[in-house]
């Protein structure tokens, strides 16, 4: 079946529309809209054409379009630049772990009420068990009593 335009989910179509140097601007835009404004792309280059990899494990995509954004390179930085990022990632990485941990913590916490719902309502600790991904031992061992 013949159409009028290419698709441009394919690889043809993704580098007719996006991977010319006459189409950069329009690449540049794209890229763009899917990322946060944090993270926006300053310009970008067209390097080595038709990237492919060494094993088959990594053919799953073809890498034919660089960014290039020379801003957030890390070798650009001046030592005490260097210093106040690395200071600012720590920070990241610190605020990043307590909130994963609250999470978790707090989706552990909404198994276990979950689970002390069902067993109040005299549900088998199998089928408990399986909605919840709580063990019966951890089932039996917990208190109904409602506070």
């Amino acid at each position: 079946m013949d159409s009028k335009y290419f698709n441009p989910y394919t690889d043809f179509g993704f580098k007719k529309l996006f991977g010319e140097e006459g189409s950069k601007d329009l690449l540049l835009d794209f890229l763009n809209q899917l990322l946060p404004p944090h993270h926006q792309i300053a310009s970008l280059q067209f390097k080595n054409q038709e990237n492919l990899n060494d094993t088959t494990k990594e053919c799953t995509a073809i890498f034919d379009i660089y960014c290039q954004f020379e801003i957030a390179e890390i070798s650009h930085l001046k030592p005490e630049q260097y210093e106040n990022y690395h200071k600012s990632l720590l920070e990241y990485w610190e605020v990043k772990n307590v909130k994963d941990m609250a999470f978790n913590e707090g989706k552990a916490e909404g198994k276990i009420e979950v689970a002390k719902a069902l067993k109040l309502q005299g549900i088998d600790i199998e089928v408990i068990a399986a909605t919840t991904g709580l063990t019966k031992d951890e089932i039996n061992k917990l208190s109904l009593k409602k506070v």
